[in-house]
This record gives C-alpha cells, structure tokens and sequence, in this order.
C-alpha cells in the first residue's frame, strides 16, 4: 500500500512538473519569434520522447506493482 502511495504521488508530482515546464517553454517561446521559428520542432520531438518514455514507465510500474499485489 505504501509502495503504491509513493508512485501516486511520484507520477502527480512530475505530471504536475511537466505542466509548469511546459507553461515556461510555451511562454519562451511565443515571446520571442527566433526561438520559435528555431526550436519548435526540436521541442516538439523531444516532449513527444520524454512523453511516450514516461507513459512506459509509468505503465510498467503500475503492472510490476499490480501484479505483485496479487
């Protein structure tokens, strides 16, 4: 119970990281038109990977801890 607890609040507090980064990058990037014509695609390629990486990660242990819960 305790081990599922912690990756609860371990995945809410990165999901919430992630947002307020997310928020930041946006508002860097709309602020100035270089960095927006320059990095867009490179930012979008990247939250895309670290996205999809941390959907398996997080899939993944949820089904290690499920399935010794059994």
């Amino acid at each position: 119970m305790t081990v599922a607890l912690i990756l609860i609040v371990l995945g809410a507090g990165l999901f919430i990281g992630s947002r307020f980064e997310r928020a930041h990058d946006a508002h860097e990037r709309f602020s100035s038109y270089r960095v927006r014509t320059n990095n867009s695609l490179g930012a979008w390629l990247k939250s895309i990977i670290v996205t999809s990486i941390s959907v398996v990660a997080f899939g993944l242990a949820l089904y290690l801890l499920l399935s010794h819960v059994r």
